[in-house]
C-alpha cells in the first residue's frame, strides 16, 4: 500500500511540475531555503568545530568563534 501511495504522491509532484513549473520551483526554493540567520548560525558551528580539530583551546559556550 506504501508502495501506491508513493506512487500516487510522485505523479502529483510530477504533474504539478509539468502544468505550472516556475510556481512550483519557487515554491520549493522557498521551502528548502534557509534564512540568514540560520546560515550563520551554521557558519559559526562549523568554525567552531574546525578550530576545536586544529587543535586550539577546549570549545565552551564563551569562546565561541569570533
Amino acid at each position: 500500500m506504501r508502495v501506491v501511495f508513493g506512487f500516487a504522491a510522485a505523479g502529483v509532484l510530477l504533474s504539478a511540475y509539468v502544468i505550472c513549473p516556475d510556481s512550483v520551483r519557487a515554491s520549493f526554493a522557498e521551502t528548502v531555503t534557509p534564512e540568514e540567520h540560520v546560515l550563520e548560525d551554521m557558519q559559526d558551528g562549523v568554525e567552531t568545530i574546525m578550530a576545536y580539530f586544529k587543535g586550539f583551546e577546549p570549545i565552551t559556550p564563551d569562546n565561541g568563534p569570533v
